[in-house]
């Protein structure tokens, strides 16, 4: 037991306390009816606002037109009356898009004669727009420039086009079009001539597609008509001059001439693609990716493996940066996959040399032979090569002419055959009732609608943020005590607490822990308790982070200190990469659950033995509890502990959950709760309204390097 100060003072000003923290938890179950005590409250503004809301939608409401939906259904294939060999690609989403183009739809207004109806008028200015334009000339501000004047033609296109649907259903071919508008005979007649007409203007557009063709190809075919007679002449012509009565079958001279041709063909090929790929071998180096035509297997693995390593190269480099140790192992082994596929490619450039020079030396021997055998063929044989090639080239034009005039005729029999296959499943009818709901029901939502709308304004101040943000908060009662604040760090500020505690003085976060520990020594009658509770009031992790803070800040200032976990072994919070170490000297690092003597030793006396060991080695214990609210553990701390520190960190506790576990405190130690609140965005809190924000806002300079702190020593 810490004999320093008294655990237990019962006066009548700490029964007085008792009762009206008993009040106050009596008024929380109240809170269940708080809505309703606001309903009450504010019944009159809500009844206002509601109506209000309510008679500024009913005019919107009455002039809401009545649309009637006429639908159609119908089925659009591709037709296959004629079987032939080519058949264009029939495309669904494409028909969709000639059903609606704006061609389609101009010919239906046409032919109804709809420009004068109500769904196609041109747009008048609605009532809001009319209300604000009002409005801007009451507080006299300037009229925005009137926008650009829009043909009557393109409005009426543009209605049109709003209120028509078409979009494929279930089955495949299967397609569903539909038309709104005022007059529901007029949105049958409108579903159906849209259909119509799309089947007119495709079919329509079809023929003279095919009349175009028929006429391009006319003037085609007479040019290839022309040239087939003039090459058949002449060579009818070259054979009456040369005397050759039939058809030349070809001498074996001259089918050794033709061999020996295209052989040396086929060489000159293989020497400009081996000479190709010589002159690619020198840019290996620069480009090792690049793959050789015609490369060997193995400086194809080379190039992969090259690959997967730079590969690798780069992910480790974005995952843990340029001065990662296996960096510099997967640089060398690049460099030496590289100096790998440089060699090998020398190797195989040697290779496609030698076939380079054997394959001149065939190309010359087949060259010498070919001369040869032309310098032995006689005249006849001469011309009679010189007739098979114009027999060539009368065979050719006369394909030419076969391939024009088979087009043609498939085109002919295509006038004959639809666009497009068109089957209507179920024609649309004039539909019996408008669209969507009526009006009693818009008028019903609306008016619940304007209820929650009034309920929300009427609350909003209540339904606020109810978060802790100052430490004018924490002051609840006259036994709660703000001792400071707590900046918040940052990730890395965090992993160095110890470092920063210690080693940086002039920081923020240090200042503010020194301010905190002189609070606390202040209200401990001028020395610092021998033992502190510190607990959480919402998140574990954060008050885990204070009681280390607390125990390096001591630590500095030359006290010994005792750091006990008292989260049990199954709840713990989640764990702190910045929690101090162990020394063995200064500061000790135990666990409540490792104390004590049994399977089960007493709560208290695990408690107890560890403040007279405190006691004896001159060391201040801090007990790192769970929630008041969750855990008997900390109340019996509170208890038998000189001093409670209960933390709220900034923004994120809620201020009732505050209130609560100091309630509880209080009533458990009898005594003044500390309060403390950590993880505090200063510029945030520099910008507030409470009293404390000079302090943040001369915190936030001393963090931007503006303003100097002196430490307290």
């Amino acid at each position: 037991m810490n004999d320093q100060f008294p655990t237990r003072i019962r006066t009548e000003g700490a029964r007085a306390r008792q009762a009206a923290a008993q009040d106050q938890g009596d008024g929380v179950a109240i809170e269940w009816t708080a809505l309703f005590g606001l309903i009450r409250r504010r019944m009159l503004p809500i009844t206002a606002i509601t109506i209000t809301l309510t008679a500024a939608a009913v005019p919107l409401i009455m002039a809401m037109p009545k649309d009637y939906v006429a639908s159609t259904r119908l089925i659009m294939t591709q037709p296959d009356y004629l079987p032939r060999d080519e058949t264009t690609e029939f495309n669904l989403e494409t028909e969709l898009e000639r059903m609606t183009s704006r061609q389609n739809i101009q010919a239906v207004i046409d032919r109804l004669d709809l420009p004068q109806t109500p769904e196609l008028a041109p747009a008048q200015p609605g009532l809001a727009s009319r209300m604000v334009t009002r409005l801007r000339g009451w507080i006299g501000t300037p009229q925005p420039d009137a926008p650009a004047v829009q043909d009557p033609t393109e409005q009426r296109l543009n209605a049109f086009a709003s209120r028509l649907w078409v979009r494929r259903e279930g089955a495949p071919d299967v397609v569903g079009l539909a038309f709104k508008a005022g007059d529901p005979q007029r949105a049958a007649d409108i579903a159906n001539l849209t259909v119509q007409t799309y089947v007119e203007q495709r079919n329509a557009l079809q023929r003279d597609q095919l009349q175009t063709r028929l006429e391009w190809l006319g003037p085609r075919i007479a040019r290839q008509q022309q040239a087939y007679d003039d090459e058949l002449a002449r060579a009818r012509e070259f054979q009456r001059l040369n005397r050759l009565t039939a058809t030349p079958g070809g001498s074996s001279s001259s089918q050794t001439i033709i061999a020996l041709t295209s052989r040396r063909d086929q060489l000159e090929q293989q020497q400009a693609a081996l000479s190709a790929t010589l002159a690619m071998i020198p840019d290996t180096d620069r480009m090792p990716l690049v793959p050789l035509p015609g490369e060997p297997e193995s400086l194809t693995a080379l190039r992969d493996g090259l690959q997967e390593q730079q590969h690798a190269l780069a992910e480790r480099q974005a995952k843990y940066g340029a001065q990662y140790g296996g960096i510099d192992l997967t640089e060398e082994r690049i460099a030496t996959t590289r100096d790998q596929i440089r060699r090998a490619a020398q190797v195989y450039g040697t290779s496609v040399q030698a076939a380079l020079q054997a394959n001149r030396a065939d190309l010359e021997a087949v060259q010498e032979q070919l001369e040869q055998a032309q310098g032995g063929l006689s005249q006849r044989n001469l011309a009679e090569l010189e007739l098979a090639d114009m027999l060539r080239g009368v065979a050719a034009e006369a394909e030419a002419l076969a391939r024009l005039q088979n087009r043609q005729r498939a085109l002919r029999e295509d006038a004959d055959v639809p666009a497009v296959k068109v089957e209507v499943l179920s024609p649309a009818t004039p539909p019996l009732a408008p669209q969507g709901r009526g009006r009693k029901v818009y008028l019903a939502v609306t008016i619940v609608l304007a209820g929650f709308a009034a309920l929300m304004v009427v609350g909003l101040s209540e339904l606020m943020d109810r978060s802790t943000r100052s430490g004018d908060q924490l002051r609840m009662t006259p036994d709660t005590v703000p001792v400071g604040m707590l900046p918040r760090l940052r990730r890395r500020e965090a992993r160095n607490l110890t470092r920063l505690i210690r080693r940086e003085p002039q920081h923020p976060f240090a200042n503010a822990l020194r301010s905190m520990l002189v609070m606390i020594q202040s209200q401990s009658r001028g020395a610092i308790p021998l033992s502190i509770l510190v607990c959480p009031a919402g998140r574990e992790g954060d008050a885990t982070v204070t009681a280390s803070a607390l125990a390096l800040g001591l630590n500095a200032m030359g006290r010994r200190v005792l750091l006990v976990d008292c989260h049990p072994a199954t709840g713990l919070p989640e764990p702190v990469q910045h929690a101090p170490k162990d020394d063995g000297t200064m500061l000790r690092l135990v666990r409540l659950d490792d104390i004590g003597i049994g399977p089960n030793p007493p709560l208290a006396d695990r408690i107890r033995s560890l403040m007279d060991h405190g006691s004896h080695s001159d060391s201040i214990v801090i007990f790192d509890a769970p929630a008041a609210l969750s855990s008997g553990v900390t109340l019996q701390l509170a208890v038998m502990t000189a001093r409670s520190l209960l933390v709220a960190t900034w923004g994120r506790t809620p201020r009732h959950l505050v209130r609560l576990s100091a309630e509880r405190l209080i009533a458990a130690s009898d005594a003044r709760v500390l309060m403390a609140l950590v993880g505090v965005n200063l510029r945030r809190h520099a910008r507030s309204g409470f009293r404390d924000a000079p302090l943040a806002a001369q915190l936030s300079r001393v963090q931007a390097g503006r303003a100097k702190v002196h430490p307290l020593g």
